[in-house]
């Protein structure tokens, strides 16, 4: 299971006692912080994905399997009427964090 993307289907398939509760848990803390402003999602195509988490020094090392249902959670993220800007990252490091930032100055 990801993290944050328990919905009462999840919630039902969920054979651990234990693990439904902190599901529920999580659930209802992400349904009790106030709603942001502005998102800022970063977007890169899979392969991109996939090669840059070959790269990572992490536990457990590289994870395909993880990255591909982490980027399939993100493309069905609704974030409702808060306005998303969403920036590809396969640009420079510098032109990324320079848009995120004009991004922000655009809604303060």
């Amino acid at each position: 299971m990801d993290s944050s993307s328990f919905d009462s289907l999840a919630l039902a398939g969920c054979d651990s006692w234990l693990k439904r509760k902190l599901m529920q848990y999580e659930r209802y803390c992400y349904s009790a912080m106030p709603r942001p402003n502005l998102v800022i999602k970063l977007t890169a195509p899979i392969a991109i994905a996939i090669t840059r988490d070959a790269t990572r020094d992490k536990a457990g090392g590289p994870d395909e399997a993880a990255v591909r249902r982490h980027w399939e959670l993100e493309r069905k993220t609704d974030f409702g009427s808060t306005p998303v800007v969403i920036i590809d990252t396969t640009s420079p490091l510098e032109e990324t964090a320079r848009q995120a930032v004009n991004a922000v100055w655009a809604v303060l």
